[in-house]
């Protein structure tokens, strides 16, 4: 597991407060996206993939190459360009939402992207409480933990590329800026699509409501009815909350051989078992 991300600097349950910022801090990303791209059928066009050599959240192409990115670890916002030279940066920390949209706008006119109509709801049900939210500013917080919430992303991002890598009607693991969770969707039943069909969703959410620190999760889709649940390679079923497999982060942290080797184990037993349940229903 050479060049995997180091897990557990920081513990797991620690981290609620980081979270929250970086899924406010994400959501002028995400705006713009949605201003310049569009709605795409899978509603796709404002979430972000990890750039391993950024250490960043990197949006979709948003026009001519040009590309937002944070770092979750300095709280800081870039735009670069197809040559991956950065002509902007501007930093969260101390200040309110409304600065960070009207500078991020007006870089992306600067550089002839049109993003005046970036909005979004500040009052919408997934997002955590926060400051910023009735105007406070962003503050400096722990960087630290903020950047340990960025290893877990792309440790669970390299597990599913393990896994699920070359599969055909599979998506690229990505972050969605509403629930702030890594998600990846494998059809199999892609001329039914997502809502008729039979699906997986995997990925790994940093924390919510559900449970206070990170977990990885798999989810068959529709929920298997009438089956016996098998053993995993670690994690366990939830079927309460929602119905699919999880693993706590605390529990891939005391795992042998280390976390990112238990979330590879566990992505690929609890993929493989979802697919055999699926597969009952039929």
């Amino acid at each position: 597991m050479s060049g995997r991300p180091e897990l557990g600097r920081v513990d797991p349950s620690t981290l609620a407060n980081e979270r929250a910022t970086l899924h406010w801090a994400v959501q002028p990303i995400a705006a713009v996206a949605d201003a310049l791209l569009g709605a795409w059928d899978d509603h796709g066009q404002s979430n972000l993939g990890w750039d391993e050599g950024r250490e960043a959240l990197v949006s979709h192409d948003l026009g001519d190459g040009w590309r937002l990115a944070l770092e979750p670890d300095a709280l800081q916002l870039l735009l670069f360009g197809g040559d991956e030279r950065v002509v902007w940066e501007r930093t969260l920390v101390d200040a309110t939402l409304d600065e960070v949209m009207a500078s991020t706008i007006e870089a992306l006119r600067e550089v002839g992207l049109d993003a005046s109509g970036a909005t979004f709801d500040r009052e919408a049900s997934e997002l955590p409480d926060h400051p910023v939210r009735d105007g406070g500013t962003f503050a400096p917080g722990d960087a630290s933990a903020r950047a340990e919430i960025a290893a877990w992303f792309a440790a669970a991002r390299q597990a599913l590329l393990d896994v699920t890598g070359g599969e055909a009607h599979t998506s690229e693991p990505r972050v969605w800026p509403h629930h702030f969770d890594l998600g990846q969707l494998v059809l199999l039943d892609p001329k039914l699509g997502s809502q008729r069909g039979r699906s997986i969703g995997l990925g790994l959410s940093p924390g919510d409501a559900y449970m206070a620190e990170p977990y990885a999760y798999v989810n068959p889709y529709p929920r298997p009815e009438g089956v016996e649940l098998p053993d995993m390679d670690g994690g366990r079923w939830e079927t309460s909350a929602f119905f699919g497999a999880v693993l706590p982060a605390s529990e891939a942290l005391e795992s042998e051989g280390g976390a990112p080797f238990a979330l590879v184990r566990f992505v690929s037993s609890a993929y493989s078992l979802c697919r055999a349940l699926l597969r009952e229903q039929v």
